[in-house]
């Protein structure tokens, strides 16, 4: 921050400290500590945007509510541009074990795959055919989840699923990446 001036610091740190951020922290915090029902994914999540969070030991961890607070509008503001909106894809986990992965708009265009979830380590692993398996961190509550996914692993199997079931909305989402370590991407789901 030393070679920003001082008007860019002080921008930057009123866009952090903003009302909206400061409030989004806070739910974030108490978010994060709401652990009933946690990974009883059973039903169907619909997207309502884009999520950000950071790996343990990061060098982002240590103000990881406030940051992720600011990186998720900035992407969500970003994927709104590039056509996402809440309800463009809707994940349905079942009890046997199995989940899908659909477009609404586009119900032909549904991807198939199982999930193991692991209670302690609040992880969640998605395996569809013939691709290499996605650990995904979960967090939240009965209604509302966070599922998180290593940035570099997650843009790589999307990219894959979409060139093979031609779903735009996925390819679009690369041009949001960061490509910077310990950053972890994925959506901001609510119950149906």
């Amino acid at each position: 921050m030393a070679a920003l001036g001082c008007k860019a610091q002080s921008s930057l740190l009123k866009a952090l400290l903003s009302k909206e951020n400061v409030e989004r922290a806070a739910a974030a915090v108490s978010h994060k500590n709401d652990k009933s029902n946690m990974l009883n994914l059973t039903g169907s999540w619909s997207y309502t945007g884009m999520a950000v969070g950071f790996e343990p030991g990061s060098p982002f961890s240590q103000n990881s509510a406030i940051l992720s607070a600011v990186m998720e509008k900035e992407m969500n503001r970003a994927a709104k541009k590039d056509g996402a909106k809440p309800g463009m894809l809707v994940f349905t986990f079942k009890a046997d074990s199995s989940f899908t992965v659909q477009q609404p708009a586009q119900p032909e265009k549904t991807v198939k795959g199982n999930y193991h979830c692991n209670l302690p380590a609040q992880t969640v692993t998605l395996q569809y055919p013939q691709e290499t398996a996605l650990v995904g961190k979960v967090t939240g509550s009965a209604s509302k989840m966070k599922l998180l996914f290593d940035e570099a692993k997650l843009y790589k199997l999307m990219n894959q699923i979409a060139k093979q079931n031609g779903i735009a909305t996925l390819q679009t989402m690369d041009s949001l990446s960061v490509h910077y370590a310990g950053i972890m991407l994925g959506f901001d789901l609510k119950k149906e």
